[in-house]
């Protein structure tokens, strides 16, 4: 019996529409686009935090590979 979690769930959404409305699957939602910058500044931070944490070699749950 394997212990291996099953793989991430497949994806065949076309994303694009995350451009103009929200996503309800991630809770995206649309953002001023002169916030880009600043927002893609952020970045490194929250993913260094999500990557050093306790859990970051766990996947938070089954279908999904990683907390970033």
């Amino acid at each position: 019996m394997s212990t291996e979690p099953r793989p991430a769930d497949s994806d065949s959404t076309e994303w694009t529409f995350v451009i103009t409305d929200d996503c309800r699957q991630c809770g995206y939602v649309p953002h001023d686009v002169t916030e880009t910058a600043r927002r893609l500044a952020d970045l490194p931070g929250r993913w260094s935090k999500a990557l050093e944490g306790p859990n970051a070699t766990i996947r938070p749950q089954e279908g999904i590979w990683s907390p970033v």
